[in-house]
């Protein structure tokens, strides 16, 4: 049986990868999914509460790969992304920029940076 299904949702997480692995040697190029029930993957935790508590990171060059994605995808498992804050605020200010051109924003006031942060989060994960 061929496997091609992969998680289709992502949620884009303003953590730090490292917060979310938990102390797992987990390599940076493996797909790291989240979801309220168990999920199959080489390495195998429960974290704190996304999309749910169960993680697990697949190894992409794995043969078993192509089966743990899609068996995820089938348990509605969400991939997760990870952005720093400036890339957040990057996407909040292009979309003031063009839809409130004449707006100015004070990027030195934290309160509008953490709406910037907060609004690129709600901006990049609009389903």
């Amino acid at each position: 049986m061929e496997y091609t299904k992969r998680p289709t949702k992502q949620h884009i997480v303003f953590w730090t990868r490292e917060r979310v692995v938990d102390g797992h040697p987990i390599p940076e190029n493996w797909i790291i999914c989240n979801a309220p029930r168990p999920l199959y993957g080489a390495e195998e935790w429960t974290g704190e509460f996304i999309k749910g508590i169960f993680y697990v990171a697949v190894d992409p060059d794995s043969e078993d790969a192509p089966f743990q994605l899609h068996r995820n995808a089938e348990l509605n498992a969400t991939e997760l992304v990870f952005v720093t804050q400036e890339q957040c605020i990057e996407v909040a200010m292009a979309y003031y920029r063009e839809y409130y051109p004449d707006t100015e924003i004070k990027q030195y006031n934290p309160l509008i940076r953490r709406h910037l942060v907060v609004r690129g989060l709600e901006l990049m994960n609009d389903d």
